[in-house]
């Protein structure tokens, strides 16, 4: 089944010859491209990525584009943003990605969010669209649109670069696999260097941005097989294609997603240097909610641990936490459940996790301690 299937635009005479080629096609034909133009899909991000899959689409003839964006053009962008010129140069990438698709295709509706997607605005931003393309290149917020997705129950067409080699797929499809299937966990911030980090080659996003808008115009026509249930990796140094199988895992959904919605204690990260934290008031919500999902481990001593303590938390002393034994635990439970560090005031803690963090082990830090605790249950 395809989506946008209110059959209630109708060609023009210039479009008729614009997508001639289209119309060709029996698996499109008169009234696929009618699909295409009665379509809404947004797209998260005018960079690499999306400036390609939003320039096939205008061309396609999509009738509906929203794009969301709050970064301004830097000439280091033009290596592989296409969408972006020089004569936009330090200013906003909306305001450049809609001179460009107009350009393209002047029919087309863009609906602009110069705007940073967040916990409060993400289920409002994407409710109205039927196809939602990712290609954002930070992990919160590929987190934070696959958790928006599957609460709204869109299909998410995902793309990532990394250097030589990329990723699509799409997720949700009719309940299929969503990214956290793939990576339950948010990683932490210095697990994985960025794009500007690492550096990328300028070609790479092209090629994964045209696949995902091919696979958005599959998912708006119904046709053909959708790039779901496996991720495709392109590996440009070697020429080739490979794809992984996903399979999705139980109670992904209950124990691992974002409860997107104002002031629901979501975990997010913090952007300062740092541990990721976690608030008292947060963690609270997100304990009465999903009280499995979460292992709370006290780094203070045995001694304290005794005093006072959070309630089902676990003693682990600082001092023992390199022990071998405790590292293969705590290794083992960090891939069924959040862990979360806590001390007196939350400096051992953070320390501890930088300790963990050596062994690829990433938890969060309770912001104020064991202190902050009592204070909010006061």
């Amino acid at each position: 089944m395809a989506y946008s299937l209110f059959d209630n635009v109708e060609l023009n005479e210039p479009e008729y010859l614009r997508y001639a080629r289209h119309l060709s096609l029996p698996q499109i034909g008169t009234q696929g491209q009618k699909k295409i133009k009665n379509a809404k899909v947004i797209c998260i991000g005018t960079g690499g990525l999306g400036s390609i899959a939003l320039m096939y689409l205008a061309a396609a003839g999509l009738g509906n584009i929203a794009i969301v964006d709050y970064d301004n053009v830097d000439l280091s962008n033009l290596q592989r943003q296409l969408i972006h010129s020089e004569k936009f140069l330090e200013r906003s990438k909306i305001e450049s990605a809609i001179d460009t698709i107009s350009k393209i295709n002047p029919n087309c509706n863009i609906i602009p969010y110069n705007l940073k997607l967040t916990y409060e605005n993400v289920l409002e931003v994407l409710y109205p669209y039927d196809i939602v393309i990712e290609g954002t290149d930070n992990f919160d917020t590929k987190y934070l649109i696959n958790d928006a997705c599957v609460l709204l129950n869109k299909p998410e067409v995902y793309g990532a670069i990394f250097q030589f080699q990329g990723q699509v797929s799409v997720f949700n499809y009719r309940g299929g696999p969503n990214y956290r299937d793939i990576y339950p966990i948010i990683p932490s911030p210095n697990q994985i260097p960025s794009c500007s980090e690492a550096g990328v080659i300028g070609v790479l996003p092209g090629v994964i941005g045209i696949l995902q808008a091919t696979e958005t115009l599959k998912l708006i026509l119904g046709i053909g097989e959708i790039l779901n249930k496996k991720l495709l990796i392109y590996d440009a140094l070697k020429a080739s294609f490979s794809s992984l199988s996903i399979n999705t895992k139980i109670n992904i959904k209950q124990e691992y997603f974002y409860q997107l919605k104002v002031n629901s204690g979501s975990l997010e990260r913090k952007k300062e240097c740092g541990p990721p934290e976690i608030t008292v008031s947060q963690l609270q919500k997100l304990i009465d909610k999903r009280p499995h999902a979460f292992l709370i481990i006290d780094v203070r001593t045995k001694q304290e641990h005794l005093i006072n303590k959070i309630p089902d938390s676990i003693s682990l002393p600082i001092n023992q936490l390199e022990n071998t034994a405790n590292i293969n635990w705590i290794n083992f439970q960090s891939k069924q459940k959040q862990i979360i560090l806590h001390c007196k005031t939350g400096q051992r803690s953070a320390q501890a996790i930088q300790i963990l963090e050596k062994y690829g082990v990433y938890a969060y830090n309770l912001e104020g301690g064991i202190i902050a605790w009592q204070q909010n249950k006061n």
